[in-house]
């Protein structure tokens, strides 16, 4: 919990710093006070926004940010998301997670242990270049993992909806918080259905892989993709249950 409270410490600092308001020498006026108040609501929404497309346009590419991750990356990201640079976002990506792989999977597997045996298994079949296993065993372990933290698989949908766009309703009252759920919200290249699969030609699908009908999956970068998947649910979505707490008393987390 240490780290998530230094998080915690992170995002207050971001929204305490976009005010950007001079310290006045004398009590601001009412009027002073409101314009201020409303000059921070728009930075701060602006912030979310930004934060919010490049979530979802990172996970319609298979991509999953975790709050580890510092503000300079996902800046590097933006510029090369809207140009269109799709392989050099995937190898900014994989190059994260390789560089940070031991912490990751430390992570993960101390925040669920009861499936550290599987996860470890994996990992391992990743190291060793064995995507045909990785890949699969970590998609699975996604799903569980989900159900663990929201009551509903990641990949599950009703009506077109994913079932987790319900399940995260309960934290849209942080802005910043709720904009790095925004994935959870929408529809991608994993849950797509079978007539949504030619929108996501390059990316893989969680069907079409336990299912037995894809069979060039096994990619480094498939396995380092889910790799972030895994990672987002077990920083941000166990995160956002941490910051709910924490904000009943902020005090006690700073």
């Amino acid at each position: 919990m240490n780290r998530f409270r230094q998080i915690f410490e992170n995002l207050n600092w971001i929204k305490r710093s976009v005010k950007n308001a001079p310290i006045p020498s004398t009590p601001p006026s009412p009027e002073d006070k409101k314009r201020w108040e409303e000059e921070s609501a728009k930075q701060i929404e602006k912030f979310s926004s930004n934060l919010r497309e490049l979530s979802t346009e990172l996970a319609k590419r298979g991509w999953y940010a975790n709050m580890d991750m510092p503000l300079k990356f996902f800046n590097a990201l933006r510029p090369l998301l809207k140009t269109n640079k799709l392989k050099s976002i995937d190898g900014m990506m994989a190059a994260y997670f390789q560089h940070h792989l031991e912490p990751v999977e430390n992570e993960i597997m101390s925040a669920f242990p009861s499936r550290a045996q599987i996860l470890s298994a994996a990992f391992r079949a990743h190291t060793q270049k064995t995507y045909t296993l990785s890949v699969p065993v970590f998609l699975i372990q996604a799903d569980g993992i989900c159900s663990e933290l929201l009551g509903v698989g990641v990949y599950s949908r009703t009506k077109g909806v994913p079932q987790t766009a319900f399940a995260i309703e309960q934290f849209k009252d942080d802005e910043l918080m709720s904009s790095l759920l925004e994935p959870l919200r929408i529809a991608g290249a994993l849950n797509a259905y079978a007539d949504e699969k030619h929108q996501y030609p390059d990316i893989f699908n969680r069907h079409e892989i336990l299912h037995g009908k894809s069979l060039n999956y096994a990619t480094e970068l498939n396995s380092f993709r889910a790799i972030s998947l895994l990672s987002y649910l077990c920083s941000t979505v166990s995160g956002a249950f941490f910051f709910k707490e924490a904000s009943k008393d902020p005090q006690k987390y700073i």
